[in-house]
């Protein structure tokens, strides 16, 4: 992922700078997916808790099933993402809620 940091950073926010004063606020981020956890929600649909990391820090990305239903092969661990979504804080934890997902491609090359 180092060689990408330039152009990431272009494109998306850095987790480091997602601070509680964002809370409500869309945001774009993006990174590298470390880790994945499945629920399946009271209506039997798939959702997930991930965590994305960039260089420095992670943090929480949650997928709710309309969102990962309209591209689940994205959602796999070491892919390179960047995730629009709106800020969430619960228990003092900041997460993003994600509205959105594509691959960080380079020359439309997958990373």
């Amino acid at each position: 992922m180092q060689d990408y940091r330039e152009i990431m950073e272009k494109k998306s926010l850095m987790i480091q700078k997602i601070k509680p004063a964002l809370v409500g606020q869309k945001i774009a981020i993006g990174g590298l997916i470390s880790g994945i956890q499945k629920f399946v929600t009271k209506n039997g649909r798939l959702m997930l808790f991930t965590k994305l990391e960039d260089w420095a820090n992670k943090i929480e990305i949650v997928v709710f099933p309309n969102i990962l239903e309209k591209n689940p092969d994205i959602w796999r661990e070491d892919n390179i993402i960047i995730v629009q979504g709106k800020v969430s804080q619960r228990n003092g934890t900041l997460s993003v809620i994600c509205d959105g997902a594509r691959e960080f491609l380079i020359n439309g090359k997958r990373t």
